[in-house]
């Protein structure tokens, strides 16, 4: 899942919300929810990627967070801890139909339509397949009930390697012996309501 969180921060345009974690078993009706979409058949079982994607118009679906109209993230407390929650989840929100309109830069615009969504045996995970139309989604991207909490914005640029040299170097220097490379680790710069940021990727290649 690493990598996914990592490929989505890189693919959203620009949001303007808190990250302000709130527990929350399900959504109130104010609240929409936020969603990985993907294309890649690997992405949201964390697998290594072989290159396969998911039968044409379909795509993969998983709750991330809740989101108000304040900002504020809601955690979605569904896990092998909380089964009461999560049997309350499933049966107030993902038993239900929905549709999502894609806001990241790999398949913005895109609608994505799910019947429903399964909650697993032992509550550890969930998720579903849907049906998405209006636009390409060649790899993975983030989806939301409400594309209105969104605004446009450029989408993450990958620096080039004269640019990513020194910021590899520091990320080294800070870290130490946490990281056994800096070869593979891909940098790109991304700007959210008006602030820098620098997102690194680990990315292994064969």
């Amino acid at each position: 899942m690493n990598r996914l969180w990592t490929c989505l921060l890189c693919a959203v345009s620009s949001v303007s919300i808190a990250q302000q974690s709130i527990p929350a078993s399900y959504l109130p009706e104010a609240d929409v929810m936020i969603v990985a979409v993907s294309h890649d058949d690997s992405v949201l079982t964390g697998g290594i990627s072989s290159g396969h994607l998911m039968k044409p118009g379909k795509v993969g679906v998983e709750p991330i967070a809740g989101l108000t109209p304040a900002g504020e993230w809601k955690a979605i407390r569904c896990d092998a801890n909380h089964s009461q929650e999560c049997k309350r989840f499933e049966r107030e929100y993902l038993s239900k139909p929905h549709t999502y309109t894609v806001v990241s830069a790999d398949g913005r615009g895109a609608t994505v339509q799910v019947e429903k969504m399964a909650l697993d045996d032992e509550c550890f995970g969930y998720g579903g397949q849907g049906t998405f139309s209006g636009a390409t989604i060649d790899y993975a991207g983030v989806a939301t009930e409400s594309a209105d909490f969104f605004i446009s914005g450029e989408p993450a640029r990958r620096l080039t390697e004269p640019e990513a040299i020194p910021i590899r170097k520091s990320l080294a220097a800070v870290e130490g012996d946490k990281l056994d490379t800096i070869k593979e680790l891909r940098v790109y710069s991304l700007q959210l309501e008006g602030q820098s940021f620098i997102v690194i990727q680990r990315a292994n290649q064969d």
